[in-house]
């Protein structure tokens, strides 16, 4: 497919100049207006359970003898490290254990030896990569399975200090990987013997280290003599002395779950810490006091929970056997191989995705995506627009709607599938569909947590205009918009549905062509109008299916707060910036406008979407919609999407997923401007600091765009391909492939 591209009406090497490419890297200006305050500190992936039950599947003679799902966690491994993950925690159950006869010491610690020595080859590839493998002790490693129960011995702990005690901690091999010596860790800080139960040594079964600003305990739950008991007073002790250390972040990862998921109540498991009530309740008391998050295993379920609607218990024991679920009707997810992908931010924002794949080995889903902090993951109001996104830690929303909004249904999903959620209408009881009053309306979301006593609530003031105000009138400029902008230049030629309900200054006629126009390009238009129609109207409407105007950048719909009403030398934050000119030459190709309040906001993170919708307007490509994936189907940027899908320029995380509204990295943003541009694989490119981190994906698009100058590193020497892409900085790297073609 011929790829057409728009050229600058600047001669390259004036731009050139302008932008100062003869320093390929990023100057330090650059590095610090890119948004380092949200960058990526860490990432993580948790899984457990990699053995399956041999009777419920098809296998050769060495998986039934040993491990039961290599063809599970070798792709799951092969995923983590794909993501570049710097650590990778495996929950516990990573062996079948149980020896036939454990009075015979030595066979069993021999059949144990090799079940280990087989795990370890699967996951040796990882250190090589640059991801460092956490092992959590389990009950498959630890216990027996006698006539009389399951127990763990002290024979079954040494066997597993014996297989495991080399990794924990490798320090050399941790300070190659992470360039500095480990933070937090004590060879000696493990629960000792008469305290909480406690009769055997615990050392390297329960222990902690620090990884930039969070701290990592992970926790033996089957002590021999003390089964399914966490080392709750030793992890007090632990979690006190991180605080001490200025630690933000409390990660615990232990193998059984302290609240288990139901997912057939005939089958409710009863083998785990809640099994003693006094125990488990002082347990998650401590998660609870230092609001830390807890990882486990064991159950064969893929559950993310609140208890007490605060700390969160993630259980991702589905690493690699079918789940033990009896009841047929359970959720689709709970028969899927899953995984968490977690990232840490330096601004405190710690985000899980949550992937998987069937039992067939189908494609990888995105399951659940959330960022710690809310007791729900989901709050809309149907046919109304909150004044900002949902975001943890954050219970008080607004929004105003025109007097012929009567109603609104309110959909709150939470993060625990156990926990209830209430409507409130200025106070009373309500359900949906929620009337709404002229006026003021305050509707209340209540979410019970699952322990019932704890109730956490969101407010949203919803305020439903006078039909003889604001939009009733026309406004100054009646039927005729002022400031010249009722008739709209290059702007999209379909609004939306709904032009008239809210174009310029309220105006029911929007004047001259305001209507079917919807003005000057206004880059997110909602629906049926734009900023500019009217009396140069700041609200462009309540729904926005329209197509944005001829140079509209983002997100079409809904309102949006970019438009095209300043003009680019009004812009009252890039002068002085860094990428000024880029930004400039960017807002000319009419692929970027700034937002109402006149500024362009230029170390704002870049989504996905937005950066797409950039890239195929300044490169003046010609839209195709024939590709849709499962999240873009009513997103602003469908089209968009399918264009640059069409051009092999993008491809999903699968065929159904692409996270539009996911903020782009560097290497994303590295990797679309290589195929825009078609450029070959270099082996010219510019070495990084923190080249191990690279994708293998994005590694000769990296060393292609470096190489001539498009994307750079930073002063430190690293490029860090996970960090989030800003606003100037999509403008700086389109630009600069612009001069490529010249």
């Amino acid at each position: 497919m011929k790829l057409t591209i728009k050229r600058l009406a600047l001669s390259a090497i004036v731009l050139a100049s302008t932008l100062g490419l003869s320093q390929i890297g990023l100057s330090s200006a650059e590095a610090a207006g890119s948004g380092q305050e949200d960058q990526v500190l860490l990432k993580f992936a948790t899984v457990g359970d990699s053995r399956g039950d041999s009777k419920k599947q098809q296998l050769n003679a060495q998986d039934a003898n040993w491990q039961q799902n290599t063809k599970v966690i070798a792709r799951i491994t092969k995923e983590v490290q794909d993501a570049k993950d710097d650590l990778f925690v495996f929950n516990g159950d990573m062996i079948m254990g149980y020896y036939s006869d454990p009075t015979n010491k030595k066979a069993a610690a021999a059949y144990l030896n090799k079940q280990y020595s087989f795990w370890r080859g699967l996951v040796a590839d990882m250190y090589e990569t640059g991801t460092y493998v956490v092992p959590v002790p389990g009950n498959h490693e630890l216990q027996d399975n006698l006539s009389t129960g399951k127990i763990s011995t002290e024979a079954n702990e040494n066997t597993w200090r014996y297989n495991m005690g080399d990794v924990i901690m490798d320090t050399l091999r941790w300070k190659n990987m992470f360039g500095s010596e480990i933070q937090g860790w004590d060879e000696n800080n493990y629960p000792k013997v008469g305290t909480g139960g406690i009769t055997t040594s615990q050392s390297q079964l329960s222990y902690s280290f620090d990884l930039k600003d969070s701290h990592f305990a992970i926790i033996n739950t089957d002590p021999a003599g003390n089964d399914s008991h966490a080392p709750t007073e030793w992890l007090k002790q632990d979690f006190e002395s991180a605080k001490k250390r200025g630690l933000k972040h409390m990660f615990v990862f232990g193998h059984k779950y302290a609240f288990p998921y139901i997912i057939d109540p005939a089958s409710a498991p009863t083998d785990s810490l809640h099994a003693d009530l006094k125990s488990w309740d002082d347990f998650w008391q401590v998660i609870e006091d230092y609001n830390a998050t807890y990882f486990s295993g064991h159950q064969h379920a893929t559950n993310f929970s609140q208890p007490k609607g605060k700390a969160y218990q993630v259980i991702v024991g589905s690493g690699g056997s079918p789940f033990d679920a009896k009841n047929a009707n359970h959720a689709a997810v709970d028969r899927m191989y899953t995984w968490a992908n977690v990232t840490v931010y330096a601004s405190g924002r710690v985000h899980i995705d949550n992937f998987g794949f069937d039992e067939n080995f189908g494609q990888t889903q995105l399951i659940l995506s959330l960022d710690l902090g809310a007791p729900i993951n989901q709050l809309t109001l149907s046919g109304i627009k909150l004044d900002q996104p949902l975001t943890p830690s954050v219970f008080d929303y607004s929004a105003k709607v025109a007097n012929s909004v009567t109603s609104t249904t309110v959909t709150a999903t939470p993060v625990d599938s156990l926990a209830k959620v209430s409507f409130r209408l200025n106070g009373q009881a309500a359900a949906n569909p929620i009337p709404l009053s002229v006026g003021k309306n305050t509707i209340s979301v209540d979410v019970l947590a699952q322990d019932g006593k704890t109730t956490q609530t969101y407010t949203i003031t919803v305020t439903r205009e006078d039909k003889d105000g604001g939009n009733g009138n026309p406004g100054n400029g009646g039927n005729n918009p002022g400031g010249g902008n009722g008739n709209p230049g290059n702007g999209g030629n379909n609004p939306g549905n709904g032009g008239n309900s809210n174009p310029g200054n309220g105006g029911n006629n929007p004047g001259n062509g305001g209507n079917s126009n919807p003005g000057n390009s206004g880059s997110k238009p909602g629906t049926g109008g734009n900023s500019n129609s009217g009396n140069g109207g700041s609200k462009p409407g309540n729904d926005g299916n329209g197509n944005p105007g001829n140079g509209g950048n983002s997100k079409p719909g809904n309102g949006g707060s970019e438009t095209g009403s300043s003009g680019v030398d009004n812009l009252k934050d890039i002068k002085g910036h860094w990428a000024e000119s880029a930004i400039k030459q960017l807002i000319s190709l009419q692929a970027v406008k700034g937002y109402p309040d006149g500024s362009f906001k230029p170390d704002q993170k870049v989504t996905r979407a937005e950066f797409v919708a950039m890239v195929v307007k300044a490169f003046g490509l010609q839209l195709q919609k024939d590709k849709t994936f499962s999240d873009t189907a009513n997103h602003w940027a469908r089209d968009f999407i399918s264009t640059a899908y069409k051009q092999g320029i993008i491809s999903g995380y699968n065929d159904q997923i692409f996270k539009p509204d996911a903020n782009i990295t560097r290497e994303e943003m590295a990797s679309i401007i290589a195929k825009t541009l078609g450029l070959k694989v270099s082996a010219n490119g510019k070495k990084f600091t923190d080249d191990n981190h690279i994708s293998n994906w994005a590694r000769a698009a990296i060393a292609a765009a470096s190489e001539k100058g498009i994307i750079g590193g930073y002063p430190d020497g690293k490029f860090n391909p996970s960090g989030n892409a800003t606003r100037a900085e999509a403008a700086a790297v389109i630009i600069r492939a612009h001069i490529c073609l010249q």
